[in-house]
């Protein structure tokens, strides 16, 4: 048992510097495998976090617009409230992440903190400091525009 939560948690590693832009040879280097054995953990961290994207947005009532398995995010719609827009991200942690759109709906959370929040979330996610000052949907733009390289 312990075996398949270091393998999890191996492939997580791999998955997490992968979408930080680290090449998959880098990678191997880095922990001394093959580029192969990265892939193939990669890919299957990937199948894993699009499974785990889609299972939070029906457990959260949010319809998925778009979804990214490089970077971890899912940007949705929740049609109960009104199709409120909200990002779904997995951050560096491995932890499940929600945020709706303030200016959406004032009844949710809507305090600056909660954006920058975001911003430094997506800001560590991608490895950039690009979300700075951007408010929701500036950030869900530029999500839907970042490419990564293999």
């Amino acid at each position: 048992m312990s075996e398949n939560r270091f393998a999890n948690e191996a492939q997580f590693i791999y998955w997490n510097l992968r979408r930080g832009m680290l090449s998959q040879s880098g990678i191997a280097r880095k922990f001394h495998i093959t580029r192969q054995s990265v892939s193939k953990s990669v890919k299957i961290q990937e199948r894993n976090v699009v499974i785990r994207l889609l299972d939070c947005a029906q457990v959260s009532g949010i319809m998925p617009t778009y979804y990214d398995p490089v970077l971890g995010i899912l940007i949705g719609l929740i049609p109960p409230l009104g199709n409120l827009r909200c990002i779904l991200v997995i951050d560096d942690k491995n932890d499940s992440r929600i945020f709706y759109d303030p200016a959406a709906n004032p009844d949710i959370d809507s305090s600056l903190s909660t954006q920058k929040e975001l911003n430094g979330i997506l800001n560590t996610v991608c490895l950039t400091k690009d979300f700075d000052g951007m408010n929701f949907e500036k950030a869900i733009d530029h999500l839907k525009k970042i490419k990564r390289g293999v």
